[in-house]
């Protein structure tokens, strides 16, 4: 399941091939992170995925510290 949610940079015929440099979406965030984030503690997003599934459907990840409440919050939000 790792593979899938985060990629893999190596093999560009394989599955979940993540492409060869950050996509532009990626590169956006990151500089309002940067920006915004940058007196924060702590930062928490949704970051909405399609086309894992069928057309339409939004795949719901959550990637956080195992053990700890960070799907429960993520539920709540």
């Amino acid at each position: 399941m790792k593979l899938v949610t985060a990629g893999q940079y190596t093999h560009a015929d394989g599955m979940c091939f993540g492409g060869r440099r950050k996509a532009w979406s990626a590169q956006v965030l990151q500089s309002v992170f940067t920006q915004f984030g940058a007196g924060c503690q702590r930062i928490g997003w949704i970051d909405f995925h399609a086309g894992l599934g069928s057309f339409g459907h939004g795949e719901k990840i959550c990637i956080g510290k195992a053990g700890a409440d960070e799907l429960q919050r993520a539920r709540a939000w």
